[in-house]
């Protein structure tokens, strides 16, 4: 990562760090924390950088296997079909990234967001 030399750059490093010591202590992860928002508005710009896959994705509330948390049928045990999104697969997954692709696209997006934020003033 280029060192934080605005405002706004030392903020989204303090922000990253942060998250990566509390993914790290708290869930294990080790390569830093999970980036769900910059990837979320990086697949609506530019989904080709993205692998998916469509699932059947169901949130639990029955308590049949879980309470609360979200079912994915990986397995497609239920055996059904991609053309109906409302009783087949209903949710697209991405499972993978070009991650010099997104990182590029990140670190473009926050340049010109250095330009134009309040922080940097």
């Amino acid at each position: 990562m280029p060192p934080a030399v605005t405002p706004l750059r030392h903020m989204l490093s303090t922000i990253c760090m942060y998250f990566a010591n509390a993914y790290r202590t708290t869930f294990g992860f080790h390569n830093g924390p999970p980036l769900h928002d910059p990837l979320t508005i990086a697949y609506l710009s530019q989904p080709e950088i993205f692998k998916t896959k469509r699932y059947r994705v169901d949130v639990e509330l029955a308590g049949t296997h879980t309470v609360g948390e979200t079912v994915v049928d990986v397995w497609n045990y239920r055996n059904l079909e991609e053309d109906d999104w409302s009783k087949g697969k209903n949710c697209l997954v991405a499972e993978a990234v070009n991650v010099p692709a997104f990182f590029e696209i990140l670190l473009a997006c926050v340049q010109k967001a250095d330009k134009v934020t309040s922080l940097n003033n």
